[in-house]
C-alpha cells in the first residue's frame, strides 16, 4: 500500500493501561482517554475502538487488552491508521519490546502516536520515538532498584514487604506494610504446629486433620505433604524474616503466630524423622516422656531405651547430646516423680465448680466486650471510608485540592483503615472457647492423673502438651518448675481465696 494511501485511514483506536489497583482507583484510565480522544479528534481521526488494560505490566505483551488490541488491528488494517497512547510508557517498558511491538503494527501500516510525545514518521519523529523507548526503559529499571532498595529497608526495620504467607495478613502500619495474622487460617497453622510438636503424628496424618478442620492455601486450594512439610520449615511463623536471595535474617515488628520454642521443638521432631512421616515405632507406649522432658543441663529433650543389666533389660530415660549425658533415669522413677506433679494439679471439687462459674461470667462478659468493640471499630471504619469517598469527589470531579493534599490525606485515612482491620483481627483471634473449656474441666481437670494413666501414647502426649505447654525439665533428681496452662492459675486462686474466707475451726478443749 503506498503511503499516500495509507493517510486515507482515518480511523485510529485507544489502548490505555495502568499497572495498579491504585492507579485504577484513581481514574487515570479515564483520564488516559479523555486526552486521547481529545487528540484524536485534533487530528482529525475517527475512533472506533478503545482497550482498557486494568492492573498489567508493560514489561510483556501478555497482557489481555493488549493481545485484544493487536488482533483488532490485524482484522482491520485495511481501515485502521492509528494507534493512540498517552506515552509510550504505556505501551512498552523496554525498547527492544517496543520496537518488536512497532514493527507488528508496521506490518499492518499502522502508525503508533503519543499525546505526550513528538513521534511520526518522519526522520525526527522516528528518532524521538527511539529516544522516549530507551528513557522508559532506563526509567523502569531505575524504579526497580528503587523498589529493591525500599523493600531491603522494610525488612531492616522489621517489615515484611511481601505477599503475606499462608497464616498472615498484609497490613499496612504507621511505619509502612507489614503483617499480622489471619484469624482463621493463622489458627488452623498454630493448632498444626501443637500437633506436630507431640511427635506421635505423621505429617500426612496432621495434615489431614487441619485440612478438615479448614486449611487451605491462598489458592483455596488443599495443600500437599511436601508443602506443608515446607511450611513447617518456615521461621517466619515465629517471627523471623528470612529472604536467601538478599542474604538477610530479620526478627519481624509483627506478632508471631507460634513461639520459638514451639518451633525448635518441631524442627528437632522434623530432623530426626524426615518431612513425611515420624516413625511410629520410636514412639513407644513404654516411654510416654519421650521428647517432652528435658534436659535441666543442656535443654536437650530426653530419650527412652531398654539397655541390658547383668539380668535383663532395664528401661531409662538418658540426654542423648553426646556433650552432655548428665542426666539418666530409671523409668520408673521419673515417671513417678510426673504422675505424683499430676496428682498435685487435681482441684477441689468445690473449686472447680467456682471455677466453671466463673468461666461462664467471664466468657459472657468477654464476649459483650468483643462485640461492642467491633461494632464501634466497624463504626469508625465506615466513617473512614466515607471520608476516602469525600477526598476523591473533591480531588476528581470538584478539584477542590490539590494532588499533594489528596495524597497525603488519602495516606492517612488509609493508614487508619489499615489500623482498625489490625485491631479487628486481633479481635477475632482473641477468641474463648468455653464449651472446650468446661468439658476439659469436667473430664481431666477433676483427675488428671487417672486420665493420663488410662491414656493411650497420643492422649498421653496431648496431655502433658496441654497442662505444660513449655515441657518439664529434669535434673537427675527432681523436676524442673514447669510453666502450667493458665487454667491452673485461676484454680490456685480460687482455692487460696476458698481457705481465706472458710471460717477457722476452733480445736476442743
Amino acid at each position: 500500500m503506498k503511503s499516500e494511501d495509507k493517510m486515507e485511514k482515518k480511523q485510529a483506536v485507544i489502548y490505555a493501561r495502568v499497572s495498579t489497583k491504585d492507579q485504577v482507583e484513581n481514574f487515570s484510565l479515564g483520564t488516559q482517554e479523555k486526552l486521547a480522544r481529545e487528540y484524536c479528534l485534533k487530528s482529525g481521526w475517527e475512533v472506533v475502538k478503545v482497550f482498557r488494560e486494568e492492573g498489567e505490566s508493560a514489561k510483556t505483551v501478555n497482557r489481555p487488552k493488549f493481545k485484544e488490541m493487536l488482533e483488532y488491528c490485524s482484522k482491520n488494517k485495511d481501515k485502521v491508521g492509528y494507534v493512540v497512547v498517552h506515552s509510550l510508557s504505556r505501551f512498552a517498558r523496554k525498547a527492544d519490546g517496543h520496537f518488536s511491538i512497532r514493527a507488528v503494527l508496521w506490518k499492518f501500516n499502522i502508525t503508533l502516536r503519543s499525546v505526550t510525545e513528538p513521534i511520526d514518521d518522519s526522520s525526527e519523529g522516528k528518532l524521538f520515538e527511539g529516544i522516549f523507548a530507551s528513557i522508559h526503559e532506563y526509567d523502569n529499571n531505575i524504579k526497580i532498584d528503587r523498589t529493591k532498595t525500599g523493600m531491603k529497608a522494610a525488612m531492616e526495620a522489621g517489615r515484611w514487604p511481601f505477599v503475606a504467607p499462608l497464616g498472615y495478613l498484609n497490613s499496612r502500619t504507621k511505619n509502612g506494610p507489614s503483617l499480622f495474622p489471619d484469624p482463621v487460617m493463622g489458627g488452623l497453622i498454630r493448632t498444626g504446629f501443637e500437633l506436630c510438636s507431640t511427635g506421635s503424628y505423621s505429617i500426612q496424618s496432621v495434615l489431614d486433620k487441619v485440612t478438615a478442620l479448614g486449611l487451605k492455601s491462598k489458592g483455596n486450594q488443599k495443600l500437599t505433604p511436601q508443602s506443608f512439610g515446607t511450611l513447617l520449615r518456615n521461621p517466619i511463623y515465629y517471627g523471623l524474616m528470612v529472604v536467601e536471595k538478599w542474604n538477610m535474617r530479620v526478627m519481624g515488628d509483627f506478632k508471631p503466630l507460634i513461639s520459638k520454642e514451639l518451633f525448635d521443638k518441631v524442627q528437632l521432631i522434623l530432623e530426626k524423622k524426615g518431612h513425611a512421616y515420624i516413625s511410629h515405632k520410636v514412639e513407644r507406649d513404654d516411654f510416654p516422656l519421650k521428647r517432652f522432658v528435658r534436659c535441666s543441663h543442656c535443654g536437650k529433650p530426653l530419650t527412652g531405651s531398654y539397655p541390658r543389666g547383668r539380668k535383663k533389660h532395664y528401661g531409662y530415660y538418658t540426654c542423648w547430646n553426646p556433650e552432655c549425658r548428665t542426666v539418666k533415669a530409671r523409668k520408673e522413677v521419673l515417671e513417678g516423680k510426673f504422675t505424683s506433679l499430676l496428682n498435685s494439679l487435681a482441684p477441689t471439687s468445690e473449686s472447680l465448680i467456682l471455677f466453671k462459674k466463673i468461666l461462664l461470667e467471664v466468657y459472657a462478659d468477654r464476649q459483650a466486650n468483643r462485640t461492642t468493640l467491633l461494632k464501634e471499630l466497624e463504626s469508625k471504619k465506615e466513617i473512614l471510608k466515607g471520608k476516602k469517598g469525600r477526598l476523591i469527589e473533591e480531588f476528581v470531579y470538584q478539584k477542590s485540592i490539590s494532588k499533594e493534599a489528596y495524597q497525603y490525606a488519602m495516606e492517612q485515612v488509609e493508614n487508619q483503615i489499615d489500623d482498625i482491620e489490625r485491631q479487628m483481627g486481633e479481635l477475632l483471634l482473641d477468641y474463648l472457647d468455653v464449651a472446650e473449656l468446661t468439658n476439659l474441666a469436667d473430664k481431666i481437670l477433676s483427675d488428671p492423673l487417672r486420665v493420663w494413666e488410662k491414656g493411650d501414647l497420643n492422649q498421653k502426649a496431648r496431655l502433658q502438651n496441654a497442662f505444660f505447654p513449655e515441657g518439664i525439665s529434669y535434673d537427675g533428681e527432681k523436676l524442673g518448675t514447669a510453666k502450667r496452662n493458665l487454667i491452673f492459675n485461676v484454680i490456685d486462686g480460687i482455692s487460696s481465696h476458698q481457705e481465706e474466707v472458710a471460717p477457722r475451726v476452733q480445736p476442743s478443749s
